[in-house]
């Protein structure tokens, strides 16, 4: 992977900035809706995040996911600063806290570069100041108790606050500080002068003062006896901007906002005069800190918040019995993945939503792509989990190669190029290929852009046409799988495939062996293990059929006992 060096500090990626790196998104929209991507998006979200913040979050979530790499450098980085968070709840919860501040600090970031006066662009350069003096602080408390950074992310950041601290024009802004917002924050009204003519109409209007308290009506004594409410009434109502909610205790980025549609637009203006003079002997004391750095934690804001609901997830499967592991990342040449104790990250999903009630069970399989097999035909009952441990492999692969830790107890996996799915679909009725059609052209695409280093997940695929036909494409589609040496997830009913699994090795040299699966059925109950075996062909199916009381023989008695047949 081609990169460019960089003087950005990114948790994301060793060199800084994404741009640095060419990446390819490693699954197309078919996809994203085969494996129900959305689900893992929305789990990977901050708690608390609502409306456009959490909806801008679920698109840098999917473009993280997504836009996935085969850089063991950045999936091992990546790594490496999930394994600091996991093992340090200190620096985790620090990084929650500063979350508002970094928030703060991206919605003003810039104008502390600008040249100007305005009042309340100068207010926004105190917000971007403050957030950053409060981020630097908080970093560095807890970045120098921790000895041992795995990461080599945090021990940059971690460099980078202890330069900042250390600065001198960084002690003198944290001892200067209280005052500058003073300045603003001290501001908490005004009071104006309105003269009336003989008609009773205002015409003159004039500034009398700035206040430092907010204003309230005088109120005697005994109104204060007669618990009187201290709220603005006045003789008529109080006139106030719509979105007049700015809490100066915790400033946010100030809209600039000039109205021209107001009566008493000359008073603002003296008004806004007023400001502008107070906000140019601001200026004179902010500029000196001009060359602080600020845009670092503006990049640093999705990065963080990434982390924090990955984290988050990761916490809380743990806290619920569930174990995650960090995988081991080997080139991809090997062409592996073998993972322990593999389970649903969907199904828990699904468990969560549920509550308490009526829980489905997460069973562990463990699953291997290696050289005894790379191609899985995965045959078993309906509702055995042949369609969610097809569903968990994908997850899992993706989660793999973004840097996540993983569902699992252990894990070695190599990247791939690519996945893709091909999923059973329904009818159409403007289609004018009939799903056959529509299934062949999928195929087409895919042995269109494949590679030996991609993984294909099929669910019930060809189940358009006849049995017999399904069966002679199957092969060949199997076959072709096998000699390009991709490794191949193929959830079917098609019992006689598996069981032609040797014949299909030894008719086609390649690079993937073709080997069966089955969910298993004990008592002929589905316990929702996924064995390598070969399949149970008719003799499974002789015994759901006695299961359900549907056998020759059983159907033999019932009707004999009716006297229907001798």
């Amino acid at each position: 992977m081609e990169k460019k060096e960089s003087h950005c500090i990114s948790l994301l990626y060793p060199s800084g900035a994404k741009s640095n790196y060419h990446e390819k998104t490693i699954i197309n929209k078919q996809g994203e809706k085969d494996l129900d991507l959305d689900r893992l998006f929305d789990a990977l979200i901050p708690n608390g995040k609502i409306g456009r913040e959490k909806r801008l979050l679920q698109e840098t979530i999917k473009d993280m996911l997504l836009n996935a790499n085969s850089d063991n450098e950045i999936i091992k980085y990546r790594q490496d600063i999930f394994e600091d968070l996991l093992t340090s709840p200190n620096l985790f919860n620090t990084l929650k806290e500063i979350t508002p501040d970094l928030l703060a600090l991206s919605s003003a970031a810039g104008y502390l570069k600008q040249d100007n006066t305005d009042f309340f662009i100068m207010v926004n350069k105190l917000v971007e100041v403050e957030s950053y003096v409060v981020c630097i602080y908080k970093l560095h408390s807890v970045l120098n108790t921790i000895d041992n950074l795995r990461s080599e992310g945090f021990q940059k950041l971690k460099h980078f606050v202890e330069s900042s601290y250390n600065n001198e024009a960084f002690k003198i802004l944290e001892k200067n500080l209280p005052e500058l917002l003073k300045s603003i924050r001290g501001l908490q009204s005004i009071t104006i002068g309105v003269n009336l003519n003989g008609s009773l109409q205002p015409y003159e209007a004039t500034l009398v003062s700035i206040n430092e308290k907010k204003y309230v009506e005088p109120v005697s004594a005994l109104q204060k006896l007669l618990g009187y409410n201290e709220t603005l009434t006045g003789i008529g109502e109080i006139h106030k901007e719509p979105d007049a909610n700015f809490n100066s205790e915790s400033m946010m980025s100030v809209p600039i906002v000039r109205d021209g549609s107001s009566i008493l637009n000359p008073l603002l203006r003296d008004v806004s005069f007023v400001m502008d003079k107070i906000g140019k002997n601001l200026q004179n004391q902010i500029k000196k800190y001009i060359n602080i750095n600020t845009s670092l934690f503006t990049g640093l804001n999705n990065e963080i918040l990434f982390y924090i609901g990955a984290v988050e997830f990761l916490n809380k499967l743990k806290e619920s019995g569930l174990p995650v592991c960090r995988p081991q990342i080997i080139d991809k040449e090997k062409r592996v993945f073998e993972v322990e104790n593999i389970y649903s990250l969907h199904l828990v999903l699904q468990n969560y939503k549920k509550g308490s009630d009526n829980q489905t069970p997460i069973v562990k399989n463990n699953f291997k792509f290696n050289d005894d097999g790379r191609i899985a035909i995965l045959t078993g009952p309906n509702r055995g989990g042949k369609t969610v441990i097809t569903q968990a492999v994908g997850w899992v692969q993706i989660l793999a190669q973004a840097g996540f830790f993983i569902p699992g107890t252990s894990a070695v996996i190599s990247p791939v190029d690519s996945i893709f799915t091909h999923y059973q679909i329904e009818e159409r009725p403007d289609n004018q290929t009939g799903r056959f059609g529509d299934e062949a052209n999928r195929f087409y695409e895919i042995f269109n852009s494949i590679t030996s280093h991609c993984l294909v997940l099929l669910n019930e695929s060809l189940s358009s046409t006849n049995a017999g036909e399904s069966l002679y494409i199957a092969q060949d589609i199997i076959s072709t799988f096998r000699l390009v040496g991709a490794r191949v997830v193929f959830a079917t009913h098609l019992h006689e495939l598996a069981e032609k699994a040797d014949e299909l090795n030894a008719k086609v040299q390649g690079k993937s062996k073709v080997f069966s699966l089955v969910s298993q059925v004990l008592d002929g109950q589905n316990t929702f293990k996924i064995l390598k075996s070969p399949p149970m062909g008719h003799s499974f199916a002789q015994k759901m059929a006695e299961n359900y009381n549907i056998s020759f023989r059983q159907l033999v008695t019932m009707l004999q006992t009716k006297g229907l047949v001798d």
